[in-house]
């Protein structure tokens, strides 16, 4: 938070953390149009997106950076000489991550493109229903595991199916070489590693949110899954959402996360009784 950095036309040094994160979250709309791109192509996992096909959202997803990149090259030539003089130092770079930037997205976007191509039916797709359907397991088998060891014992159940390569031994292994396999030598942050196990868990069906194929379902669900991230950095996580509780702490345990995970459940005669960490699985 103690970084220069370009807001408005202008450059930052000295202002508070606060001030700082207000700025942030007062993101402009390019920031928001290219975050929507990604999340529409993990939405077209759930059934979402009918109608097109892989090769159109990485279309837009490509437009939305272009226009993110041109944003950031226009905040730069605001600036004044002398803020200009300031990060001097930074300039070449500056000038040239943009083109650097799309050339690496587009060696990536073809990568992805031949991977998805003998997906068949890629406009009416819907990978967790497939993926479910194929695995064999009842709902209730996955949805009744409860701790010690929760992320190992859906695993086991997931790979028993035979239908997971021999090769990946756990759920950390499948995003690795799947999901993550596109980020090369880049190492996945704590957010990149809670949100690709919450998607995972929905998209086997342990817990999942409801109507992940309607943009409504999708997006409380990617709220969910931000909410799981942040609460990594705090001792306590109170939510009244069952299934999110039990996807988070298999999440937290897994990746030994020691934040404490509260669920807020319905009581008729009390109002709610507040159960932590295993008791939510009773």
């Amino acid at each position: 938070m103690n970084g220069a950095y370009i807001h408005q036309g202008r450059l930052h040094f000295d202002k508070s953390p606060q001030m700082r994160l207000d700025e942030c979250l007062a993101n402009p709309v390019v920031y928001e149009r290219i975050s929507g791109r990604l999340a529409q192509f993990t939405h077209k996992f759930f059934g979402g997106q009918q109608g097109k096909d892989f090769q159109s959202l990485i279309d837009t997803q490509q437009e939305a950076l272009a226009d993110l990149m041109r944003e950031m090259s226009k905040n730069i030539e605001m600036l004044n000489e002398s803020e200009k003089a300031e990060i001097q130092h930074l300039l070449p770079m500056l000038e040239t991550m943009p083109n650097l930037v799309q050339q690496q997205f587009k060696e990536q976007a073809a990568k992805l493109s031949a991977r998805l191509a003998d997906i068949p039916s890629p406009e009416t797709f819907n990978g967790a229903k497939d993926f479910r359907g194929s695995m064999g397991i009842a709902p209730i088998s996955l949805n009744n595991i409860r701790p010690p060891n929760v992320m190992h014992k859906i695993w086991e159940q997931v790979s028993a199916s035979g239908k997971i390569p021999s090769q990946i031994s756990s759920a950390s292994g499948f995003l690795e070489q799947g999901v993550w396999a596109h980020m090369n030598d880049s190492e996945p942050t704590w957010e990149d590693k809670i949100g690709g196990l919450y998607s995972l868990l929905n998209f086997i069906g342990y817990c999942p949110d409801e109507d992940l194929h309607k943009d409504g379902g999708f997006r409380s669900a990617m709220g969910d899954h931000m909410h799981a991230s942040y609460a990594a950095f705090a001792q306590l996580f109170i939510t009244g959402d069952e299934k999110m509780a039990k996807k988070t702490y298999a999440i937290y345990e897994h990746l030994g996360i020691k934040t404490v995970i509260c669920w807020c459940k319905s009581d008729k005669q009390r109002g709610f009784v507040l159960l932590h960490g295993e008791e939510i699985f009773q």
